[in-house]
C-alpha cells in the first residue's frame, strides 16, 4: 500500500537507486463518498440507479449496517437524477398515502 497524507494525495514509495520520491510522482485519488442505507434492498437500488457495481458492505455499528463507497462524482450526479424524480408536494402526505394503499 502507498503511503497517504491527509489530503488524500498517493506518492510512490522512494526510489530505490535514489532514495528520493521524484516530484512527478504524486498522484491525486479522487475522494470516495460512503453512502449508507439500512437495509440491503436500499443498497442495491442505489447501486442500481447511480449505475456501479461494486461490493456492499456490512456492519453492526450504528443505525446504518449497509455501506456502499462511490465516488463523489457518481454520488451528486445520482442525488441529482433522484431530485427531478421527485413527484409530490408534501413528503408526509405521500408516505400516509402509500402506507394506506
Amino acid at each position: 500500500m502507498l503511503p497517504s497524507n491527509k489530503a488524500g494525495r498517493y506518492e510512490d514509495l522512494p526510489s530505490p537507486s535514489t532514495g528520493s520520491t521524484p516530484p512527478s510522482s504524486t498522484v491525486t485519488v479522487p475522494t470516495p463518498s460512503l453512502v449508507r442505507a439500512r437495509d440491503r434492498e436500499d443498497s442495491k437500488e442505489i447501486e442500481q440507479r447511480a449505475g456501479i457495481d461494486t461490493a456492499i458492505s456490512y456492519t453492526r455499528a450504528g443505525g446504518y449496517a449497509y455501506r456502499i463507497a462511490m465516488t463523489r462524482g457518481t454520488w451528486s450526479a445520482y442525488l441529482a437524477a433522484a431530485r427531478e424524480a421527485i413527484d409530490r408536494d408534501n413528503f408526509k402526505d405521500a408516505v400516509a398515502r402509500k402506507h394506506s394503499e
